[in-house]
């Protein structure tokens, strides 16, 4: 076709005149914001941000321009500044806000974004500044044997939706959890009950050798395990290279939980690994797979778990990483949850971190840490303050060794038994009020995801089988109800019981305002009553309003476990070493006979309604008991707390109604 030039003329006339009138304005709107500027006080710049900022809001005729606020409750949207103290988990000399200038006409938008450095403050009054709220909570480690049944995947109990804190989730989702850890997804499993036998690799192993010594693949057994997850939405998932399957060695080492003897060929074993990454492409997509984690075994610092040595573990480590990064280039790697030695982990059969250090040498990737948390023997101090302690100088030691920043995670947590060696799971409020206390102390200095257990007591009578919710279940029904907006650890009074621990922490700024606060004392048997005063700065609340004030609390009276507990002793049918340790908890099973099938439990299930009950109201919100009083630029909340006792307040949803100004 030939075209002449007076032609392209009325071709090009006729396509400016008919361009759209919106790419005009998305023009406009982009230069208004190249002459944006953010203004500031005397000696304030973007890198250090003391007073308010000045942020213009007509710029030119015709356009409108809106800020918003990465961090609203530090810089607002007016510029308005307020300065906290800056916790641990926000890192860097201040604390960091993106400021974005979005310019409208004509239907059309730009936006632009501004960084700025807010200078935290160091008046000890003033709270501790943690950040947004991000609900780190949900995530959850399920187990090898059990994964192609959909563990986890169960029905919910009715009785979760008669509550203030209804679970927030589809039906067949795992309860609390975006994020999985699949453990002991390979094999090398033993038959169970104790018995510690090799489980006949034709029953769980992916992989095993023909008559010629050749390795063979299982594939449909890996596409059993994850499609239940996979089909549920899941792809958040961590899959753990653990219990190495028996074709590997000729001289499996049997442990509690399965074949734990390292690989005698680290090439065999990488291109096991390799095909395995090739075969979750083929199942699942590049796109999926890619964003897949792998974790190097399980609680390796001890030869209960791997009976290699340090230098057999960097080798294993070595090979995974090298096999998973050339299928999947994005994938995430990283080594085992340390469970014990956090203190020294320089006298554990593998050190953490020396592996941290070899990585950073030789360039393998270490993508994460983890830990597991436990009580589990008598000299085990149940102090939640000193846990934290401990768990968080192994993270930064790890971190140490390292040139870039990685993620801080416990990926197995709780109480297995009292000072006294009795096995329990702290199922009511003790456990409640330590795991408070622990995973708020860890998240105020960096931690980044917590992978709890199944948050549910499971017992059989004539009548089915029951599930009451434990105290893990209780706090993260509460925490998963708290996500969004920033957090603040709050100032609270002094104990009056100096073993006494007080701790509040405070979420503002999202559909509701929260303050989570609890008493936990080490000694189990201390209830001394404490009245706690949590001051809160006046401009982080939306309302103060007593009827719009609202709390629950879980203690050693109304927790489901003490009723349990309680009706099984009037009964003469608690166990006998439960009977003779004042107040210790347990679960159903565990505190009665431990039958699959026993009177006891018959006897527990004809009152399952009245414990349903107890767990609908230790979490249904009613009026705060507690005084409500302004003093200066704070709003004080005092109420009366008995450790272990951890309670949750509710504020708003209305604006602040500031209260009368009273001296304290």
């Amino acid at each position: 076709m030939n075209i002449d030039f007076k032609t392209w003329i009325v071709v090009l006339a006729v396509c400016v005149w008919n361009a759209p009138l919106q790419s005009w304005a998305m023009s406009d709107t982009e230069a208004v914001l190249t002459r944006v500027s953010i203004g500031y006080q005397s000696r304030d710049s973007a890198d250090k941000v003391i007073g308010n900022l000045k942020l213009p809001i007509h710029v030119a005729k015709g356009v409108s321009l809106e800020w918003a606020s990465s961090a609203p409750l530090v810089v607002r949207p007016d510029g308005t500044v307020y300065r906290p103290r800056q916790a641990p988990c926000i890192s860097g000399k201040y604390i960091p806000v993106t400021l974005t200038a979005t310019a409208s006409k004509n239907g059309g938008s730009a936006s632009r974004e501004f960084t700025i450095a807010v200078v935290p403050s160091n008046d000890p009054s003033a709270p501790l500044y943690m950040g947004e709220w991000e609900p780190f909570w949900r995530a959850r480690p399920l187990i090898g044997e059990w994964l192609a049944n959909g563990l986890g995947l169960e029905p919910l109990p009715a009785y979760l939706g008669r509550h203030s804190f209804g679970c927030k989730m589809e039906s067949q989702k795992v309860l609390y959890a975006d994020h999985l850890n699949i453990v002991r997804l390979l094999g090398g499993w033993h038959e169970g009950g104790g018995a510690e036998k090799p489980m006949p690799a034709d029953v769980a192993d992916l992989v095993y050798r023909n008559e010629a010594g050749e390795l063979q693949y299982r594939w449909d057994k890996l596409k059993a395990r994850l499609d239940p997850y996979i089909g549920a939405g899941y792809t958040n998932l961590t899959l753990v290279l653990d219990n190495i399957p028996y074709c590997f060695t000729s001289k499996p080492v049997m442990k509690h939980y399965g074949q734990v003897a390292t690989p005698e060929d680290f090439g065999e074993w990488q291109t096991f690994v390799s095909n395995l990454c090739v075969q979750l492409v083929g199942l699942y997509g590049f796109e999926t797979a890619n964003r897949f984690r792998f974790r190097q075994g399980t609680e390796a610092q001890g030869t209960n778990r791997f009976v290699g040595t340090q230098e057999e573990y960097f080798k294993i480590y070595d090979h995974s990483a090298a096999a998973i990064k050339s299928v999947l280039p994005d994938a995430k790697f990283g080594p085992f949850n340390q469970a014990g030695g956090k203190g020294k982990p320089s006298n554990c059969n593998v050190d953490t971190t020396a592996l941290a250090r070899h990585c950073a040498t030789v360039g393998t990737p270490f993508d994460f840490v983890s830990i597991s948390t436990y009580v589990v023997k008598p000299t085990h101090k149940n102090d939640p303050w000193l846990e934290a302690r401990s768990c968080n100088g192994f993270f930064h030691s790890v971190q140490a060794e390292l040139p870039h920043p990685i993620p801080f995670e416990i990926h197995e947590c709780g109480i297995v038994k009292s000072k006294d060696g009795i096995p329990t799971g702290e199922p009511g409020a003790r456990g409640a009020g330590w795991l408070f206390h622990l995973i708020t102390n860890l998240r105020e200095t960096g931690l980044d995801r917590w992978y709890h257990w199944d948050v549910f007591d499971r017992f059989r009578s004539k009548g089915g089988l029951h599930e009451l919710l434990d105290s893990s279940g209780w706090f993260l029904a509460v925490l998963d109800h708290t996500a969004g907006g920033e957090a603040f650890v709050l100032n609270t009074s002094k104990p009056e019981n100096e073993q006494t621990q007080v701790r509040a922490i405070g979420v503002f700024g999202g559909e509701y305002d929260w303050i989570m606060a609890g008493v936990f004392n080490p000694d189990r048997l201390s209830h001394e009553t404490e009245t706690v005063s949590i001051r809160i700065p006046c401009n982080l609340l939306r309302t103060a309003k007593g009827d719009e004030v609202q709390w629950t609390s879980l203690n050693q009276t109304n927790a489901v476990h003490y009723l349990v507990r309680k009706d099984l002793e009037e009964a003469g049918m608690l166990n006998a070493t439960y009977a003779a340790a004042p107040e210790q908890l347990a679960s159903a099973r565990t505190m009665t006979s431990k039958g699959m099938r026993t009177p006891e439990q018959d006897f527990l299930g004809g009152r399952l309604e009245r414990y349903e009950q107890a767990i609908v109201d230790s979490l249904t919100l009613k009026p705060f008991p507690g005084t409500i009083r302004r003093n200066g630029d704070d709003v004080v909340f005092t109420v009366t707390l008995t450790p272990p006792e951890t309670a949750v307040i509710r504020i708003g949803p209305d604006v602040f109604q500031p209260l009368e100004k009273k001296a304290e």
